[in-house]
């Protein structure tokens, strides 16, 4: 249940966000700013580390999914801080958004304490 879960995950990501960077890549506008390239090697840093955890445990490796738990404390503050931070610089300059900065914004910073919740409780 948990494998698929994660499954799950990982497929809307790639949906999500491969179907844009294939779409920029065509039209050679492939160009972030360096927290937007930040914020992506820490989450799919977490995306990996939540696919390996779930492997070890279904192939009986829980020593090893111990020991490799402790990475999740370099990769969690790293995006407690540039998740927020993407996504408040994603809407500082978009005209689109003036009215919904806000709600936008306090998805990221509930995550950010939902976040610091679950890993506590999970250590």
């Amino acid at each position: 249940m948990i494998a698929a879960a994660v499954a799950a995950v990982w497929l809307a990501i790639v949906i999500g966000f491969g179907l844009d960077i294939v779409r920029l890549a065509h039209s050679n506008a492939l160009h972030f700013a360096l927290i937007v390239h930040l914020h992506a090697i820490a989450y799919v840093g977490w995306l990996v580390l939540l696919g390996v955890q779930v492997w070890l445990v279904r192939t009986g490796r829980r020593a090893l999914h111990k020991r490799l738990g402790w990475l999740a404390l370099v990769l969690l503050p790293a995006m407690l801080i540039l998740g927020p931070a993407t996504a408040y610089y994603g809407v500082a300059d978009n005209p689109y958004m003036p009215d919904k900065w806000i709600s936008w914004l306090s998805v990221n910073y509930t995550n950010v304490v939902g976040s610091i919740v679950l890993l506590t409780a999970g250590f």
